[in-house]
């Protein structure tokens, strides 16, 4: 009598490969967790860009620090680093879990309560940037990559503040005087003009801002799936059309605020009273 040979799989060929599938969701859902971060940052980072340029256009100096911006009512809060401590060592965490997928779902579940947790905290996340204005230049970087670190120049630091080495405090301005009808028509005819040429700058830096998020999506977007791939740049065109509409809606707000400001100046000088 022959007997048949079977030519089932055996739990062994089942075991292996489950064990390569798991292997490649873990190599698979960190990058693409990673690569979302990495979109979430640079749109941070054009955020408190945005933001400090209309903080010194609109007080004629720059903030003295990135807390400055929420207390003056530039942002709401002080965007997030996606790259914390705590998001990283969650995302660590997930990378050794070696493809058993049950980990990895509670490592995803554990990294959305943090993150949900940590934003629209108002300004504690400054603790995730450094930033220093010293009266000439302004730098700031996320304390995950120092090495994207970014220098703008500064308006100057606010009256009576000393730079950070300790040098002499920005001078506080003397009570002002009345101006003539003639002085405050021209100063309220440069300042529109001013304000109008530095938001419309704006504007083109946040289309330009805008493009670049866009176009680094779709290259980390190469090295995911198509649907992670295709999700990644919608949400980075999301992110950019938002940070573009942001500009525009300041831009519309800081010309209007100037032309008041003008019409107050004007009023001022014709009741001769100093404008504040």
């Amino acid at each position: 009598m022959v007997s048949g040979k079977s030519k089932g799989v055996t739990l062994i060929e089942l075991l292996f490969v489950t064990a390569i599938i798991g292997i490649l969701a873990a190599t698979a859902i960190p990058s693409f967790k990673t690569y979302m971060r990495q979109a979430e940052l640079q749109s941070a980072e054009i955020v408190l860009k945005q933001a400090i340029d209309a903080y010194s256009v609109a007080n004629d100096f720059s903030p003295a620090m990135l807390e400055d911006l929420v207390s003056d009512g530039v942002l709401t809060d002080i965007p997030n680093d996606p790259f914390t401590a705590l998001g990283s060592d969650t995302l660590l965490a997930a990378n050794q879990a070696e493809g058993r997928r049950i980990v990895l779902r509670l490592m995803d579940a554990v990294i959305a309560k943090a993150y949900a947790a940590m934003a629209g905290t108002g300004v504690e996340e400054a603790g995730d940037w450094y930033y220093e204005n010293d009266g000439q230049n302004i730098t700031f970087y996320a304390l995950s990559h120092p090495g994207r670190e970014y220098q703008l120049t500064s308006f100057g630091l606010p009256p009576g503040v000393a730079p950070p080495s300790g040098g002499t405090p920005a001078p506080v301005p003397t009570p002002a005087q009345a101006m003539s009808v003639a002085e405050a028509t021209a100063a309220g005819a440069t300042l529109v003009a001013e304000v109008t040429s530095a938001q419309k700058n704006l504007v083109k830096q946040a289309g330009k801002d805008r493009n670049d998020l866009i176009k680094q999506a779709k290259k980390d977007a190469k090295g995911l799936s198509k649907s992670d791939g295709e999700q990644l740049v919608a949400d980075a065109t999301a992110q950019g059309d938002a940070l573009l509409a942001a500009a525009e809606q300041q831009q519309v707000d800081a010309i209007a605020a100037a032309n008041a400001q003008s019409a107050a100046m004007l009023a001022a000088a014709e009741a001769g009273v100093p404008y504040p």
